[in-house]
């Protein structure tokens, strides 16, 4: 199970990612994109998913007190996220130590910066709070650390951080349209979360993101789906005789 995306604006913009939920199909009968720069794969038995990134593909996590903002959720005007997600922050301290961290402020819930070298720390726009590199609190009004994900280095260019509540599972059936044939893919989603689709015919492909239908019948011509806390039921067209399709939430660089 894993995930990938597509842009929005400069400030959100999405970045691509394996998926979070993929199924292998066999058939009877009878968009080109970047390659990924994070890797998102199915939940494990404590409910967490696992992103990971490469460090190539973030430049500034290659220098000391670097840091990035990575979202699945975008932020609001007010300062709070818009759905369910806090975005996480991925920080480099000194060395080959890294910490990731929930950017929610536990003052009063707004989302924190990226490091700040001004600051020389993460700020909170709302109140001012300032927490360290690595999510200690430098000073308030907020009283706690910011939480905090294991995250693990390679010691090489890979990144994985594990992070709860990102799973879910795709249901594939196989109904009959007059002479073709249409898979129907139902998941449940998070509240303006962004999905989209992806196929490829071998595991060693790379994944394409596909078009999908809203009914059984509809126009194959939808490329996204906006999470609402419900289930998702889309339609999409065979690709070819055997292959996988998978489900793919979108990362956005905030």
């Amino acid at each position: 199970m894993k995930s990938e995306p597509s842009p929005l604006l400069p400030r959100r913009q999405a970045l691509k990612q394996f998926a979070l939920g993929a199924v292998g199909l066999s058939f009877s009968g009878k968009l080109s994109r970047r390659s990924f720069l994070a890797e998102m794969e199915a939940a494990t038995p404590d409910i967490s998913g696992a992103i990971r990134i490469s460090l190539q593909e973030f430049p500034t996590l290659l220098n000391e007190l670097g840091s990035i903002r990575l979202g699945i959720n975008p932020i609001g005007p007010d300062q709070f996220p818009d759905g369910d997600f806090y975005p996480i922050l991925v920080n480099r301290g000194a060395g080959n130590s890294f910490f990731a961290l929930s950017s929610q402020c536990l003052h009063q819930n707004c989302v924190v910066e990226s490091f700040d070298e001004f600051e020389q720390g993460l700020a909170c726009p709302c109140h001012g709070s300032l927490y360290g590199i690595d999510g200690q609190l430098i000073r308030g009004p907020s009283t706690r650390d910011l939480k905090t994900y294991p995250i693990e280095f390679d010691g090489q260019d890979l990144l994985t951080i594990r992070v709860p509540g990102l799973n879910f599972s795709l249901t594939p059936s196989l109904g009959l349209q007059g002479e073709g044939r249409r898979f129907r893919l139902r998941f449940p989603t998070f509240t303006s979360v962004s999905y989209e689709v992806r196929f490829r015919a071998r595991l060693t492909d790379e994944w394409q993101v596909v078009p999908f239908a809203l009914t059984s019948q509809g126009e194959v011509d939808q490329w996204a789906w906006i999470g609402f806390e419900g289930e998702a039921e889309v339609f999409v067209e065979r690709q070819t005789r055997s292959g996988f399709y998978s489900v793919a939430i979108q990362l956005l660089a905030l």
